[in-house]
């Protein structure tokens, strides 16, 4: 049998779909109908019971999370649906009380993880954006993290930390690895080799300051309108961090957009209904969008065969960004 990742992205497909129907015999489910519905980080399928109830499946790929970061993730959930009114995606515990389920499965090498989420429904905010819509993610950020503020987080609990460039847990040097080197050039790997070690050096000076969770991939894919209302999803980024690493997080997705200002305003304006907040310099926001962008460039080597288009376009950004912040590269 092949490797999981050596398979086709139809054959991880049809291989996750025989591995939920394994770990659904851990549920109190009488499933009526399972769809495909997307592999990103993750494969999601929509389950649908004899009672008509939907909810979401995923199978989580051990290269964007581990299990630590499965069970920080449910227990943010859990914190958030119980002490505010923003809706979440509100996790289906299996027959032993756990809300993640490891599945030792005959179609694949390694223990996988699933969980399963009662279905929210909505449409993505990306690409029907409104300034209204960012006023409203502003106050419900600004809810999130006064939660976060107040949280002791059990010991039991092992959360990542979010101040370096390479953060995922599986992270690796991909850019360097044998197996991606037609996909690189040498003009590259020196940036890479150069901008990584700078933004981390700069990012644990940012981290000097006091974390809280943060969702940590606040993205318009992440956020659901539904009936003119905004929903917040996909919390496996879940990490110790800074309030604006989240804000940045947000901003990442518009910053070339001709909208971007006026979003920026609408943003503050609505986290100001709810908890107070100094503008942020674009010096900071800059950075950590920045590190965003260079961990994206070595991690799509690792998940899209013809990265290079997305690789070039951002080499022009990361070196511009350079160019104001560290101009010493260039004279190299």
């Amino acid at each position: 049998m092949k490797k999981f990742d050596d398979l086709t992205r139809l054959g991880r497909i049809r291989r996750v779909k025989k591995i939920i129907e394994e770990g659904l015999e851990f549920y109190d489910l009488e499933v009526k109908d399972l769809k495909f519905l997307t592999e990103d980080t993750n494969v999601f399928y929509k389950l649908t019971d004899t009672s008509g109830h939907k909810y979401a499946v995923k199978i989580y790929q051990e290269l964007s999370s581990n299990l630590d970061d499965s069970q920080v993730e449910m227990y943010f959930l859990d914190q958030i649906a119980s002490k505010t009114n923003i809706v979440v995606p509100k996790g289906l515990k299996n027959k032993s009380g756990d809300y993640v389920t490891l599945i030792e499965s005959k179609y694949d090498t390694v223990k996988k993880r699933m969980a399963v989420y009662e279905w929210m429904d909505g449409y993505d905010l990306d690409e029907r954006e409104k300034t209204s819509h960012f006023e409203q993610i502003g106050a419900l950020m600004a809810e999130m993290h006064q939660v976060a503020e107040t949280l002791e987080i059990p010991k039991q609990f092992n959360p990542k930390k979010i101040d370096k460039v390479l953060y995922y847990a599986g992270d690796d040097y991909f850019y360097k690895m044998e197996k991606h080197q037609s996909k690189v050039s040498p003009e590259f790997t020196k940036l890479m080799d150069f901008v990584i070690p700078y933004l981390d050096e700069r990012l644990i000076k940012l981290y000097d300051n006091k974390t809280i969770m943060i969702h940590g991939d606040f993205n318009p894919w992440n956020i659901k309108v539904h009936k003119g209302n905004i929903r917040l999803l996909d919390f496996e980024d879940t990490s110790l961090g800074l309030p604006i690493h989240d804000i940045a997080t947000l901003f990442f997705y518009y910053q070339y957009d001709d909208n971007y200002k006026m979003y920026q305003e609408a943003f503050y304006k609505g986290y100001r209904t709810v908890k107070y907040i100094e503008r942020h310099q674009e010096s900071e926001l800059n950075l950590l969008m920045i590190a965003r962008r260079v961990n994206f460039m070595n991690y799509i080597l690792e998940i899209n065969d013809a990265p290079e288009k997305y690789i070039n376009t951002n080499i022009e950004r990361v070196e511009k960004y350079l160019k104001e912040a560290c101009p010493m590269y260039f004279e190299k």
